[in-house]
């Protein structure tokens, strides 16, 4: 359940596309710009788990945003819709700058873990010195 559109390699693993409407609203849901009280928070998870249910979703995969996901586990069971969470395989890249720094780079593997951080230690040598 997310808000992006699938990547060729998801598609080829059968995940469902929701349709743009349901993606928009699940947008929506998702863009949080300051910290929500609990209120906010479950009427989120409230209009995320419709927007699964009216797509006649009987599964989801959900992760992320951890201070959403106990609500919405609870909006998705209400309506019966079953729960998947994703798996990452952890990875990280430590590096020592000439000047003697360190840093230390952390991403998850979504289809390439090891280009994602190839990028992200080409962003740091980049930008952070």
């Amino acid at each position: 359940m997310t808000q992006h559109a699938l990547t060729p390699a998801q598609m080829q693993d059968n995940l469902c596309e929701f349709p743009e409407a349901q993606r928009n609203a699940i947008r929506e849901a998702l863009t949080i710009e300051q910290l929500p009280d609990r209120a906010e928070l479950q009427q989120r998870a409230e209009k995320l788990a419709e927007q699964a249910a009216v797509c006649g979703a009987r599964a989801v995969m959900i992760g992320g945003a951890p201070y959403l996901m106990p609500l919405l586990v609870q909006a998705l069971r209400a309506r019966r819709i079953r729960i998947f969470c994703s798996f990452s395989p952890r990875r990280s890249i430590e590096r020592r700058r000439a000047d003697g720094s360190e840093y230390l780079c952390v991403t998850g593997n979504a289809h390439s873990a090891w280009r994602a951080i190839y990028d992200h230690v080409e962003l740091y040598k980049n930008y952070c010195g």
